[in-house]
């Protein structure tokens, strides 16, 4: 009975752990992220045109690349956010890391719709 037990302890036994996770320390040394304050407002660019607005009664506002068109049910400050968002991805991809821009936006604003407003 001894031997079972000595047995049954040995193959459950689990090797020890030689190194932790690194995750969590990781994490700390990550940069900030951003706040905001920090996204740069652009002003609206008078260059490019409007295109193909599926939603005519709509609120909208635009930016140098982008319109956000919304119903009810969003504030303007929530349809900022969404436009800031866009405009700050835009720098980040196509600005910085080289990606090619969409098709037409060279001469049309991006539609971005906020949907079930």
């Amino acid at each position: 009975m001894l031997s079972l037990l000595t047995l049954l302890s040995v193959a459950d036994a689990q090797p020890p752990i030689t190194h932790k996770c690194a995750t969590l320390e990781r994490l700390r040394l990550a940069p900030p992220l951003l706040s905001n304050d920090e996204i740069p407002v652009l002003p609206p660019s008078s260059n490019k045109a409007e295109r193909d607005n599926v939603c005519p009664n709509c609120n909208s506002l635009s930016s140098n690349n982008f319109i956000v068109r919304w119903g009810s049910g969003v504030s303007q400050t929530q349809a900022q956010d969404v436009l800031d968002s866009f405009e700050y991805a835009w720098s980040q991809e196509i600005n910085q890391l080289g990606y090619d821009a969409p098709s037409s936006t060279d001469s049309y604003l991006f539609n971005v719709y906020i949907g079930d407003s």
